[in-house]
């Protein structure tokens, strides 16, 4: 009697233990509001919810990256718009000084603003993006790394009354590295342009774009100035509003790409999240319900376990 009531006593407690760890599990999905809280709840679904988490760790950092992208053509396609605009005064004063090839006091006055548009070329052209890094200077593109110069382009322009005839070259201290980021798998875009080359050097006869803007407030000081000397500059000029109006549009190519990239990054990050919710969803209301039938199983268990304790030879005597 005592063998069978003793058997019967620890069925009823692990009865109980099982309803009272069913209703804890319960209890926690409720208050998380999510179906899957470990592993062994379904191994299965675990499993792909881990996958899913991770695909959603790499897309999101992919739209960090893609957002950082987006701002830096942003950054770069504002200053070569400017350096558009100044070549495009640059172009209206020169032209202004070849009409006035023989009325000097003109041509001088044309120098003046020459040399303002040389110093908002020389400005943008060693612009420094949000973060404080220089645009246009490669890998070297902080302070620190150009030491001892304190920019990329490096020019002294020459002041009147008694320049010399011949501007100096200006020296780069950045290097020919255009930056990149990873915007998708193995997609790198290409985020700045190595100015220097394509548009600072791309001047006639050896001159750089802001030697050559120098030269011309010299030129158009000079009294003995021809007008083919200003031609010869404004056939330079244009070679290198050329060699801009190419990377401008190659960095609108970058940005269309960059957007569609963005947009499918975005679709398929989307249903990654959709997917890991279904997943993770709890149906709260059969939650409650088997909360509830628990509740009700373990009443009844500890009830009878409660009886069968009272159980002893001595209520048989």
């Amino acid at each position: 009697m005592r063998i069978s009531t003793y058997v019967y006593m620890n069925a009823s407690l692990a009865g109980i233990q099982q309803q009272q760890s069913g209703i804890a599990r319960l209890s926690s999905q409720l208050a998380a509001d999510k179906r899957i809280l470990q592993p062994k709840d379904d191994p299965l679904a675990a499993g792909r919810a881990m996958d899913l988490s991770a695909s959603i760790a790499r897309r999101t950092q992919y739209a960090v990256n893609q957002q950082q992208a987006q701002l830096a053509l942003a950054e770069e396609q504002t200053v070569l718009g400017g350096l558009a605009d100044t070549l495009d005064q640059v172009k209206s004063v020169l032209l202004g000084g070849i009409s006035a090839a023989n009325d000097l006091p003109l041509r001088q006055r044309y120098a003046t603003e020459m040399a303002g548009l040389y110093l908002q070329v020389k400005d943008l052209a060693n612009a420094q993006d949000s973060s404080g890094r220089y645009l246009f200077a490669g890998y070297r593109n902080t302070a620190a790394s150009l030491a001892p110069n304190s920019q990329p382009f490096n020019h002294t322009q020459t002041v009147p009354p008694s320049p010399p005839a011949s501007s100096p070259a200006t020296t780069y201290a950045g290097d020919a590295n255009s930056r990149s980021v990873n915007i998708n798998g193995d997609t790198r875009l290409r985020v700045s342009d190595d100015l220097n080359a394509t548009v600072m050097r791309s001047g006639t006869a050896g001159a750089d774009l802001l030697q050559l803007l120098d030269q011309l407030t010299i030129d158009l000081n000079d009294p003995n100035l021809t007008q083919a000397t200003l031609n010869t500059h404004l056939s330079a000029i244009q070679t290198v509003v050329g060699n801009l109006e190419l990377i401008e549009a190659d960095i609108a190519a970058r940005q269309i790409q960059l957007e569609e990239v963005s947009k499918t990054n975005q679709s398929l990050l989307n249903l990654d999240k959709d997917a890991l919710g279904k997943i993770q969803e709890l149906d709260q209301a059969a939650a409650i319900v088997q909360l509830r039938q628990r509740e009700t199983a373990l009443q009844a268990a500890e009830q009878a376990f409660a009886r069968t304790a009272e159980l002893s030879l001595f209520s048989f005597l």
